[in-house]
């Protein structure tokens, strides 16, 4: 079938796995550091198709010194199945999340939306994209430590924090 140019083909969606008060100090800045939020496959239907990437996540982070921050990382593997890991390549990352600079700061909690259209992949009929969208801590200063960011999702509060989610989304080239 033959799309018209801004036509929604397909969507595809994951749920994180991850438990509330999963943590991590490493930075994430590679299909292989800091927290594996969610992943999703897609295999196209149309060609020269453009997708747009949304995710959603809670998270907190305690500063214990002034430019501690969190970072997050979307990764694209393109072959005949799912990829992961080294095999991905970044096509977004941003190391400066909840960024505070000098501002004193104790307990950083964050409800974040990330949205991302990729239209630079190259794919061949009949082949898989994955998606990964990873979560991790950040600094502002490279003297100073990574603070312990901890994955929220504990619906039974009274925060609220919903499980992170990822929807990815083809739309017609």
């Amino acid at each position: 079938a033959t799309f018209p140019s801004g036509h929604n083909i397909q969507m595809q969606t994951a749920q994180s796995t991850l438990s509330n008060g999963d943590s991590t100090t490493e930075r994430t800045d590679s299909g292989t550091t800091g927290l594996n939020v969610a992943s999703v496959d897609i295999t196209p239907r149309g060609t020269g198709s453009k997708f747009l990437i949304q995710c959603r996540v809670c998270f907190n982070f305690s500063r214990t010194t002034n430019y501690q921050c969190a970072s997050q990382y979307i990764g694209r593997g393109v072959g005949s199945g799912g990829m992961s890991g080294s095999d991905l390549s970044t096509i977004y990352r941003f190391t400066l999340l909840g960024y505070l600079g000098s501002q004193a700061g104790d307990d950083i909690y964050m409800d974040h939306p990330l949205f991302f259209v990729d239209d630079t992949v190259t794919y061949s009929s009949g082949q898989t994209i994955t998606y990964n969208f990873r979560l991790g801590s950040g600094r502002g200063s490279g003297s100073v430590s990574y603070p312990t960011l901890y994955y929220r999702n504990d619906v039974n509060t009274n925060q609220n924090y919903f499980p992170a989610q990822m929807i990815v989304t083809e739309i017609a080239g």
